[in-house]
């Protein structure tokens, strides 16, 4: 059975771990590259195709983005794709958290079969759906136990004459 713990992830993975990063939604935002607002300040029509990209990849059949109320960021402005990023995780935390977890729910049902370690690099306002899968969380320092990869101690013998 999987389990999930939130940390760094090693350098290199063993073919038993994979890496579900914090939700994001930097791959819709530049798919929707030539509509961002060119004012640095978002709009409606943007925002509600942003959030139709991610409903339609994310979220289940229930989910209709024309019911999410995106007159809240108008005119809110942005620097760069990142801050817009930021922006737009935080609004959909609080209006419509569904598609947010349904960004970690794809990416931990995607995870390759046999997987028993997830490292989870969001906050733990997100894990929400690991417990939805039915995968519970390790602690950082149970890690190499669970894995099997107990560190062991060399003992050096030194002789003296």
């Amino acid at each position: 059975m999987a389990k999930y713990v939130r940390a760094l992830p090693p350098q290199e993975l063993s073919k038993d771990e994979y890496i579900v990063e914090s939700p994001n939604f930097l791959e819709e935002i530049n798919r929707l590259k030539g509509k961002i607002p060119r004012g640095g300040h978002l709009t409606i029509n943007f925002v509600r195709d942003l959030v139709s990209l991610a409903a339609a990849k994310y979220s289940d059949t229930n989910f209709n983005p024309m019911h999410v109320n995106v007159s809240k960021l108008k005119n809110i402005p942005f620097e760069n794709l990142s801050d817009l990023n930021t922006k737009v995780i935080n609004f959909l935390h609080k209006e419509c958290p569904s598609l947010v977890d349904g960004y970690v729910d794809y990416h931990i049902k995607k995870r390759p079969f046999g997987t028993k370690l997830i490292y989870f690099q969001g906050d733990h306002l997100f894990t929400g759906p690991f417990s939805m899968n039915g995968i519970d969380e390790i602690k950082e320092k149970e890690v190499e136990s669970f894995l099997g990869r107990k560190n062991k101690k060399i003992i050096s013998k030194s002789t003296s004459s």
